[in-house]
């Protein structure tokens, strides 16, 4: 109903409602169609530079498959390469960049773009420490269920706490926690060990960090 009342209108409150109906449309399609209709709003009332603009068009990107969000994503940053007051979302995109070539086992591609995305949050001074129970694996296996404790139905949960290493790999997983007792250890420690993460940046160089926890 809003839509209708909204067509053909160029206001910020219009591009708004296009991305809020793009985050719950029903298609694929539709979504990436209102997040792109958002984008030539904002586009045509703040520039295609702007951030607003810039912003839903990386939103955009997020519908489409991995080799072609890469080639999407890197388009942007190229056209936006001189803009200053864009740094902030560069870092995201370097980031996001980064997520997608390292699913794709591109790992020194990778690499540069998680650089990058470091130096920018540095600049910004938004470099932090890394909280170990926010820091998500960006690949996750799951764990195998031991077929003597599925016949019998029983359930539980391992916390484990590891190191991941520099380049993003989980080393030396320990079980800190578990229940039933040695039930899950075995198979949580196989699945953690196929956990992928961003490595952390400190100077400009990946680093390992350690007390990395999960629970399974």
């Amino acid at each position: 109903k809003a839509l209708k009342l909204v067509k053909d209108v160029e206001t910020a409150a219009a591009a708004d409602l296009y991305l809020a109906l793009s985050g719950s449309a029903q298609t694929i399609s539709k979504a990436k169609k209102y997040s792109d209709s958002a984008s030539e709003i904002f586009a045509s009332i703040h520039g295609p530079k702007s951030k607003e603009a810039i912003q839903a068009k990386v939103a955009s990107t997020r519908f489409l498959k991995r080799e072609k969000q890469i080639r999407e994503l890197t388009s942007i940053l190229e056209f936006i390469d001189r803009e200053k007051n864009l740094l902030l979302l560069k870092a995201g995109i370097h980031q996001k960049l980064a997520v997608l070539h390292v699913l794709g086992g591109e790992e020194e591609t990778s690499m540069r773009h998680n650089i990058a995305a470091s130096e920018a949050f540095e600049l910004l001074g938004q470099a932090k420490a890394i909280v170990a129970s926010e820091y998500l694996p960006i690949v996750k296996a799951n764990p195998k269920h031991p077929r003597r404790a599925q016949l019998r139905g029983i359930e539980g949960y391992v916390i484990l706490e590891y190191v991941v290493d520099e380049t993003g790999r989980v080393v030396n997983p320990r079980v800190l926690e578990a229940k039933p007792r040695r039930t899950f250890d075995k198979a949580a420690i196989e699945a953690t060990k196929l956990y992928r993460y961003l490595p952390a940046i400190k100077k400009g160089r990946p680093i390992a960090v350690s007390g990395v926890r999960t629970r399974i």
